[in-house]
């Protein structure tokens, strides 16, 4: 359970793909724990919804409709969050889509660069445009949402899924080392098999060898716990969900 007092309380925390599934359940976690919050997707109705949600907890939201794999639409995103807010504490790299299930043959360019558009350049050109302002600022949290796709590959149901999360890795550990001297944090979730339209849409033969799925409110816990790290406590890290849920029953 997450302590009664509000750990974020004050902050401004930026979600991309804050619409639904995963994002969504961030940014309520984050409401909860009294961050003010930007909401970025592509899905103005989704975006309000969540905003009206969360707003009602008592934090201030601001939606704003962008594609995270152009790059105009994040600095419009960032420099709106500054004017609104002042400040930049928390960015989540939630954005991601998954890819067409088909051999490497098959990839059409076009797919392929769609997935990394959104999954990688989009973490990138985000990750950019905030750490202008935290590096100013000497403090800021980075979280990227990653996936088990990206550290071992036992099946493949979408080929440029899995290496967009192996760069979603590197990006992270990289990008860690970078930051630490300006004492800014940079790990990364790896939340499991969770009921979001990636999996829903799952065909029906890989789904007798996945693990059951589970709701995208478990991770709220540890996606607060990530971004109240320092830089002495953990960066460049990757936590997978279930490890970590593990480790604190032992």
């Amino acid at each position: 359970m997450m302590q009664n007092e509000k750990q974020l309380k004050d902050m401004v925390a930026i979600i991309t793909g804050g619409g639904k599934g995963i994002g969504r359940s961030i940014a309520m976690a984050y409401a909860e724990q009294g961050a003010n919050l930007v909401i970025c997707g592509r899905n103005k109705s989704l975006l309000d919804e969540v905003s009206r949600e969360a707003g009602a907890l008592g934090v201030s939201v601001l939606p704003v409709r962008a594609d995270v794999s152009v790059e105009a639409d994040v600095e419009n995103m960032v420099e709106r969050a500054l004017r609104e807010f002042g400040q930049i504490d928390i960015l989540v790299n939630n954005a991601g889509i998954p890819g067409p299930t088909v051999l490497i043959t098959e990839i059409k360019k076009t797919d392929w660069d769609a997935v990394m558009g959104t999954n990688v350049t989009g973490v990138f050109l985000c990750s950019r445009a905030v750490l202008r302002h935290m590096i100013g600022r000497g403090k800021g949290n980075i979280l990227n949402v990653s996936s088990g796709a990206g550290k071992t590959v036992k099946v493949v149901r979408s080929l440029s899924y899995n290496v967009s999360k192996f760069a979603v890795e590197g990006l992270t550990a990289a990008t860690a080392v970078q930051m630490k001297p300006y004492g800014i944090c940079v790990n990364a979730l790896r939340p499991g098999m969770i009921d979001t339209d990636f999996h829903r849409d799952t065909p029906e033969e890989w789904k007798a060898k996945m693990l059951p799925m589970r709701h995208p409110d478990v991770v709220k816990e540890l996606a607060v716990f990530l971004v109240l790290q320092t830089v002495d406590t953990m960066t460049g890290e990757s936590v997978d969900l279930a490890e970590w849920e593990r480790s604190r029953q032992a």
